[in-house]
């Protein structure tokens, strides 16, 4: 499973342009289980946060989408080698896109 994540994630970047929204919702999710696998869990808790993880991805791609966020933002985000550097890429948002992050992460209206 994590091998497609990973093949879509490389597959999504091109000469062409910056990745897409997909990609960076893609990266998240590659990023989130890589923290899983490290992370000392029982089976029930670890299977109720991957149970979450295309709710969140999907959210996270709607506000990239809706926000419009900014090519160098999605690139840093795809490039990230882990949950630290993907959210230090967030800081290159705007306040506005931030909130919209903050709105979309926590199902605020």
């Amino acid at each position: 499973m994590r091998a497609l994540f990973l093949i879509a994630v490389l597959g999504c970047g091109n000469a062409k342009g910056p990745p897409p929204c997909s990609a960076v919702g893609a990266k998240f999710v590659v990023l989130a289980q890589a923290e899983l696998d490290a992370a000392k869990l029982d089976e029930s808790l670890r299977r109720l946060v991957l149970d979450q993880l295309p709710a969140m991805r999907d959210t996270l791609v709607t506000v990239c989408t809706e926000a419009k966020w900014d090519p160098a933002v999605r690139t840093c985000m795809v490039g990230a080698t882990d949950h630290a550097s993907f959210e230090a890429c967030e800081g290159a948002l705007n306040s506005t896109q931030r909130e919209a992050l903050e709105r979309g992460v926590s199902g605020e209206p």
